[in-house]
């Protein structure tokens, strides 16, 4: 059961300046009244119930009309992700991992938009700091049994990402438009200890340092009315599958192309994504599924080349 109460208050401070601010009271409340049978073991029974009192976020903003076209943007907030108990049946499951804490979340941003007839460029960076951050970290109790494989999330001490991410689209004439954008990314996470082994002191998983993409979009409406092309590639740098091994992706990039076309109320995309066909892992997952017990990383795959048709 949740109770939050919410406030938004917003003051011109002048013509140009816009302040605005936000405040939200939480109270969580949450029961666990569980009741299982794993195989032919006895019954079991798990009862918790966990309480977050006085939970409180809530954000302050500055917008900045500084001209017609250009706008600043300044914010610091604050965030949160309540408690939890950990469902997990296996009967060996550690009970001093059944309930993780509640995560906050304290950001800083700042960010600058310019736009005319020609050019719109958005520019952002950013600082967030995670206390008690919660990370889903995966376990097996018996090598033997890949059905002894599952989740739990766990409280790491301290982790804190920041960024700089800019978008930038320019209209070269009334039939082509470019577009482009850039993400940097740092992260870390503290070290922390699961299960008897210490993890962490590196980079979080699944936040690549580098993404980029270009596209484009040309207008042959003065050939065929109401014919556009769109082409955009995208680049993702390496990341970290897991909190837990040094497994990493490969960087890769993908292009996506379509061809639409529109005539009164109907539209007709003809569309292919990835069309280079790259290859490319998207999740990775280390346990023992072989009868040997023997641990080996699997991992899961994005689509291929897919081509389609949307009316």
């Amino acid at each position: 059961m949740n109770y939050a109460t919410y406030l938004q208050l917003t003051y011109p401070i002048t013509k140009k300046i816009l302040l605005s601010s936000t405040i939200r009271l939480d109270v969580n409340n949450t029961n666990q009244d569980l009741s299982y049978t794993y195989y032919d073991m006895s019954p079991n029974t798990y009862l918790n119930d966990i309480k977050d009192k006085d939970l409180i976020g809530g954000s302050i903003k500055i917008n900045h009309h500084y001209t017609k076209s250009l706008t600043f943007n300044y914010s610091l907030s604050r965030g949160y992700k309540t408690s939890g108990i950990n469902q997990t049946q296996y009967p060996g499951f550690n009970e001093d991992l059944r309930i993780y804490n509640t995560e906050y979340c304290n950001n800083i941003d700042f960010g600058m938009t310019y736009n005319n007839n020609r050019y719109n460029i958005k520019l952002s960076t950013f600082y967030m700091h995670r206390d008690n951050p919660q990370l889903r970290l995966s376990h097996q109790y018996d090598l033997l049994d890949p059905t002894s494989f599952d989740y739990a999330t766990y409280n790491a001490d301290f982790a804190f990402h920041y960024g700089l991410e800019t978008y930038v689209t320019i209209k070269i004439s009334d039939f082509l438009i470019l577009s482009q954008s850039i993400s940097l990314l740092n992260t870390y996470v503290s070290k922390f200890e699961y299960l008897s082994t210490s993890y962490g002191n590196r980079e979080l998983s699944h936040a690549p340092n580098k993404q980029y993409s270009f596209g484009l979009i040309y207008d042959f409406s003065k050939y065929i009315d109401g014919l556009k092309l769109n082409i955009e590639t995208n680049y993702i740098g390496n990341f970290y599958f897991e909190e837990q091994n040094n497994a990493r992706s490969n960087p890769y990039k993908l292009i996506d192309v379509s061809l639409k076309y529109k005539f009164q109320n109907i539209q007709i995309s003809l569309w292919g994504k990835n069309i280079n066909n790259e290859k490319y892992a998207i999740r990775s997952y280390t346990f023992g599924l072989e009868p040997t017990g023997l641990i080996k990383n699997y991992k899961s795959f994005g689509d291929p080349r897919t081509l389609g048709i949307t009316l």
